[in-house]
């Protein structure tokens, strides 16, 4: 009797399991393919909060410390999510924006919970709550001509923005950096009040084909039609710097750096991708099936509890599953029975996040496969 009580504690005291909860393997991979309330989230897990209609057309964006979530709507408003630092981190908490009448939203950039934006009313742009030097309050600027600038046509879809802000009274200032339409990097620089009030417009490069940033600095690529020209601009540049050429004609280039040295994943066509890293060394050729879609580049680590290689993460074609792809080889992350409409990774590559067509939201740590935030499907609020 003893011995069988004795038994029955150590079970129920027991801590959960550290297997990966999203390998296809795993007893909870259901937990993707139904992000409602799995048992095993209700145990280990955030509860997941009340849904939003979100846009599916536009992926969320991640805050740069990746402890916020933001999600545009459709009638031009947005949501944020606050993502728990751990497992046993509580329910994320929601904000709700509201679409200003008569001016639309350009591009976002999230500061922890605070969201700044770049609205705009047709003849000018407003560049809300961007911290520091004078783009602390709402700035007014025109709107500069097509040619210069091409903003979005459709309701609801943000430009890739960025900031950077230089701190010193002489240095670079207060940067607002957007892609527009036309693959064109443009930079709205604003300066403390002893070098003069105003905004100064600046185009910076051309037939860009992709752009990150951390905090400090900003990356991007060119591609001219023969050669692949990698750049970066820190925030105490005036200018930015080439610090990469490649012999490839790149349509599209993603960055992973994750505190490591940068690593370039650049498309070649539909399906052939080539990863290569900062000193450009053994460059690998990965192809991927027709109608996937490549979404982040990682570093070899440790993902979901087991040793991987710097691999390409790639929406599957079919958009029910999340899979690494290196050399000839892939790994199933999630499986979902719901498809899959955006995912997007945050700037450390620790947070996953993926939106499926019933605009139920999950974001998990690759490092340890947990749940970090897990948002309901719209429809579904009085099953909650």
């Amino acid at each position: 009797m003893m011995r069988w009580l004795r038994t029955k504690l150590s079970r129920q005291l027991a801590p959960p399991s550290a297997a990966p909860v999203f390998s296809p393997a795993e007893p909870g991979a259901g937990l993707a393919r139904d992000p409602r309330m799995p048992v095993r989230t209700r145990r280990y897990g955030p509860v997941p909060s009340v849904g939003d209609t979100v846009l599916l057309t536009d992926e969320p964006r991640f805050a740069l410390c990746g402890d916020w979530l933001v999600a545009p709507r459709p009638d031009g408003g947005s949501v944020l999510h606050a993502v728990a630092n751990s497992v046993l981190g509580q329910p994320g908490k929601q904000r709700r924006y509201r679409a200003t009448p008569h001016l639309a939203e350009l591009g976002v950039v999230l500061f922890g919970k605070v969201l700044a934006r770049v609205v705009s009313n047709g003849a000018q742009l407003t560049f809300v709550r961007f911290p520091g030097m004078d783009c602390g309050q709402p700035r007014s600027v025109p709107l500069p001509p097509a040619q210069q600038f091409r903003a979005p046509s459709d309701q609801g879809r943000w430009l890739p923005t960025f900031f950077l802000i230089d701190h010193s009274p002489t240095g670079a200032g207060a940067r607002v950096l957007m892609l527009d339409q036309e693959r064109k990097l443009v930079c709205w620089t604003a300066y403390g009040h002893k070098q003069g009030a105003g905004m100064r417009f600046d185009e910076v490069a051309d037939q860009v084909v992709g752009a990150s940033q951390t905090r400090k600095l900003l990356i991007y690529a060119r591609s001219d039609g023969q050669r692949t020209t990698i750049h970066t601009l820190a925030a105490k540049a005036q200018q930015p710097t080439m610090i990469a050429p490649f012999d490839v004609d790149a349509t599209q280039v993603l960055f992973g750096h994750a505190h490591l040295p940068w690593l370039y994943a650049m498309r070649i066509d539909d399906t052939t991708w080539q990863m290569v890293d900062h000193n450009a060394r053994l460059p690998i050729r990965i192809r991927i099936a027709e109608g996937a879609r490549v979404i982040a580049v990682l570093h070899g680590g440790l993902l979901m509890g087991r040793r991987q290689a710097a691999s390409l993460l790639v929406i599957g074609a079919q958009r029910r599953t999340l899979e690494l792809h290196w050399n000839d080889q892939n790994r199933v992350l999630v499986r979902s029975d719901v498809p899959i409409a955006q995912a997007v990774l945050d700037a450390s590559g620790r947070r996953l996040c993926w939106l499926t067509d019933r605009n139920a939201l999950s974001v998990i740590d690759l490092s340890g496969g947990g749940t970090l935030l897990a948002v309901a499907p719209a429809p579904d609020r009085e099953a909650v």
